[in-house]
């Protein structure tokens, strides 16, 4: 199908699909979507920049209202033996050149934001992203582990969230031939992670935590702790009232 109202090229690939839009929602030229026994929902006051495109196969994506999608962004989902589910919230603003590659769910919270160049791929497990969170320019979140993320964060630009690890303690087999872990990520609510910080599988940074930009998180922290370091260490100098 193509649509060329209003001066729009909207190439649509329909197989078994179906789709849900509302009178209200721009789409600017150059929108290609290609579905194949999917749902897509956009919600009302929605607006996709040009040069978007969405490919889905066997998944839901349901997009709210209110938000807004920059140019050159692409969302790919593909569920195997069951559907996979992109939930983007009301009001959520997603920037330019930013990537959503999902072979599981994504719950991406009302009023997030994700700044240019965000990367987001949960693999074999589900992410949930909650209400109000930032994520800065070039971020990576990505593995085959869940990810969970509390309300009201912020996260610096070039933060990576990697929810795996190799296995690599046989010396006799290829590391690439010795499989994962994936015990996942946990973040809680307002916590503030630094630019350029690597956070690792297994990990967890509790509530109002603070992470100093370059840092390298492996552990646990505590609730309200400031930490910094390669790897993190708890700061005595800048205790939180």
């Amino acid at each position: 199908m193509e649509d060329l109202q209003s001066g729009k090229f909207c190439i649509v690939r329909e197989k078994n699909s179906k789709i849900s839009r509302q009178d209200t929602t721009e789409i600017e030229p150059f929108s290609v979507w290609n579905l194949e026994n999917s749902e897509l929902v956009i919600g009302k006051n929605t607006s996709l920049a040009a040069f978007q495109q969405i490919t889905l196969k066997n998944a839901h994506l349901r997009i709210g209202d209110g938000v807004k999608i920059g140019a050159y962004t692409t969302i790919w989902a593909e569920g195997k033996q069951e559907k996979v589910t992109i939930t983007i919230g009301n009001k959520v603003r997603i920037d330019e050149y930013c990537h959503l590659q999902c072979l599981s769910d994504l719950d991406i919270g009302e009023r997030g934001h994700l700044f240019n160049g965000v990367y987001i791929a949960p693999f074999d497990q589900p992410f949930s992203i909650g209400e109000k969170v930032t994520f800065g320019q070039k971020m990576v979140a990505a593995g085959r582990g869940p990810l969970k993320i509390g309300r009201y964060s912020l996260f610096g630009s070039s933060t990576v969230i990697i929810t795996e690890n190799h296995n690599y303690k046989d010396l006799k087999r290829l590391v690439r031939k010795q499989g994962f872990r994936n015990l996942g990520v946990t973040i809680g609510s307002d916590v503030w992670i630094g630019a350029s910080v690597t956070i690792l599988d297994g990990s967890t940074i509790s509530s109002k935590s603070v992470i100093g930009a370059g840092s390298l998180v492996k552990g646990v922290t505590v609730r309200g702790g400031v930490y910094y370091g390669i790897p993190i260490r708890k700061s005595t100098s800048l205790e939180r009232r």
